[in-house]
């Protein structure tokens, strides 16, 4: 007689503790988690196509729930019932990496301006989820990285470390949700050299560049908002980009104060203004 599977619960699951090697716990019809000794929780579900077994990757837990997880199986199930290879099935339809990276964005980064938000260019509309298309990932962003060590000189290395490990971040979230197999960008390291590190230490204690600085603010003759705002930065001592948004509801004139809401730390900020 077959052996009879007892259902997974949350609490079981969350209650399962790491061992000296994986091992698996079964919720039926294919569907089980597997534990890692590093603590890792990971979602699986076993199935036979064309004689051959084969195995589905539905993500990590607690980003990916028990239910989610059935539901992912039941899914694959109706798939399989149609005559069609579920795993062949999901990557004809996965997603792309720009609604991917909007997601983890959603996610995990607080809203931001839209100055600086993140934009989906290029490689970005290329696939990242299918298998066939880690190739074609690792040679575009060698392609990157071999693009911006050939300019070096004019400055753009931060900007490709910056942009690399943002990539990073995202196909490790898809990796986590069952929706790519792997972070190719693991492969490339060491394919960029080192940004150049530049100290920029306040000029604060040497009153010769400070007179400097302000001789230049004034002399700017660019647009008049931004060289009002270059007239004002030593006055308030607040980032460019507060100064930008701020908003007249903020200001007291007569209490002679400005109050917000600090983007990058989300603190109440109150500022002093000059007469």
């Amino acid at each position: 007689m077959p052996r009879t599977v007892r259902p997974l619960s949350d609490a079981a699951v969350r209650a399962t503790k790491p061992r000296p090697k994986p091992f698996r716990l079964f919720d039926g019809l294919g569907l089980y988690i597997e534990v890692h000794p590093s603590g890792a929780k990971l979602w699986r579900m076993k199935y036979r196509f064309a004689g051959k077994e084969k195995r589905l990757a539905f993500g990590a837990w607690p980003e990916v729930s028990l239910a989610q997880a059935r539901a992912r199986r039941a899914d694959a199930r109706r798939v399989l019932a149609e005559g069609i290879d579920p795993g062949q099935a999901r990557h004809r339809a996965a997603p792309r990496f720009e609604a991917v990276a909007r997601e983890w964005i959603g996610r995990h980064l607080p809203p931001r301006p839209k100055s600086i938000a993140y934009r989906s260019r290029g490689d970005t509309n290329a696939t990242c989820c299918p298998s066939s298309a880690t190739g074609r990932w690792t040679r575009s962003l060698r392609s990157m990285c071999s693009k911006s060590s050939a300019a070096s000189r004019r400055g753009p290395l931060e900007t490709a470390h910056r942009a690399l490990q943002n990539i990073g971040q995202v196909l490790r979230y898809a990796v986590a949700t069952g929706r790519a197999k792997q972070d190719v960008t693991a492969f490339l390291r060491g394919a960029l050299p080192p940004a150049p590190v530049r100290h920029m230490p306040a000029p604060a204690t040497d009153p010769d560049r400070v007179g400097e600085i302000l001789r230049a603010l004034e002399g700017f003759r660019g647009g008049h908002v931004v060289a009002t705002a270059l007239m004002l930065l030593p006055y308030l001592f607040v980032r460019p980009g507060e100064l930008r948004i701020i908003r007249w509801e903020e200001v007291d004139l007569e209490a002679g104060l400005w109050r917000f809401t600090a983007a990058k730390t989300k603190t109440d900020h109150i500022v002093p203004l000059s007469r």
